[in-house]
C-alpha cells in the first residue's frame, strides 16, 4: 500500500493519495491482482481563464478546484495448460473536478496574500456559471462551467497458444473508452455509468509464429 498527504497551512491547498494493492491465487495456474488508486487534490489558485468584464479587463480568473480521481486496475493471468494462456488487463478511471471560491487577480505582487485577489460572487446555472463581477448583486457575466467529469477505460486481452513446439499463435484485443462531460456530475458512480455509454474503440490483432525445425 502507498499513501501520502500534504497540506499548505496558508492556503486551501493540499493533496491526499492512497493506493492499496491485492493479489490472490485461488489455483496454482490462476493469479488475480487488483490495484486501487484514490487521489484528492485541493488547489485554491487553479487557473480558469482570462475574461472581458472583470475589473482588469481582460482579467485573470482563478478558483478553488476540488479534484478527485479514482482508478482501478485488474490483472488476470491464467495458464489453462502449459501451451494455452490468457492474460487480461482492465483499468477504469474517473476524474472529477468541482470549482468554487472564484477570484480575480488584482494585485499579484502585494505583500499580503489576501490582497492579491478579489472574490467574485457566482451561482451555477446548468452548464454555465453566472458571475457578479461588480459585486452589486446582479449577475452580469456568464462563463462555461469549468467543472468536469472525465472517464477513461482501457483493457487488453492476450491469448497465447503454442500449437506446436516453438510455434505460437497470439490473439490480442484492446479497447479504449474516453469521455469528458463539461460541468458533469461530481460523482464517481455517475462517472462510471457515463463510461458505459461511451462508444468504444476496439483493436484486434493476430500474430502467428511458425518454427521451421532444422
Amino acid at each position: 500500500m502507498y499513501a501520502a498527504y500534504a497540506h499548505r497551512p496558508t492556503q486551501k491547498s493540499g493533496y491526499f493519495v492512497i493506493s492499496p494493492q491485492m493479489s490472490y491465487r485461488p489455483f496454482s495456474n490462476l493469479l488475480l491482482s487488483l490495484d486501487v488508486a484514490y487521489e484528492r487534490y485541493l488547489d485554491e489558485l487553479q487557473y480558469i481563464g482570462r475574461f472581458e468584464g472583470l475589473s482588469n479587463s481582460p482579467g485573470w480568473l482563478l478558483g478553488t478546484v476540488d479534484n478527485r480521481n479514482l482508478g482501478l486496475t485488474l490483472r488476470i493471468d491464467w495458464a489453462i495448460t502449459p501451451e494455452l494462456t490468457i492474460q487480461y488487463y482492465g483499468s477504469p478511471f474517473v476524474s472529477l473536478g468541482d470549482y468554487t471560491d472564484l477570484k480575480e487577480v488584482t494585485h499579484p505582487m502585494d505583500a499580503r496574500y489576501e490582497n492579491r485577489f478579489r472574490k467574485i460572487p457566482f451561482e451555477r446555472s446548468g452548464k454555465d456559471y453566472l458571475l457578479d463581477s461588480n459585486r452589486d448583486g446582479i449577475y452580469n457575466m456568464r462563463i462555461d462551467n469549468p467543472s468536469f467529469n472525465y472517464q477513461q477505460f482501457r483493457s487488453n486481452l492476450v491469448l497465447r497458444w503454442e500449437y506446436l513446439p516453438g510455434s505460437t499463435l497470439y490473439f490480442v484485443w484492446s479497447q479504449d473508452r474516453t469521455g469528458y462531460d463539461v460541468g458533469g456530475p461530481f460523482s464517481f458512480g455517475e462517472g462510471y455509468k457515463l463510461m458505459g455509454d461511451v462508444f468504444p474503440g476496439n483493436v484486434f490483432m493476430i500474430k502467428l509464429n511458425y518454427w521451421f525445425g532444422g
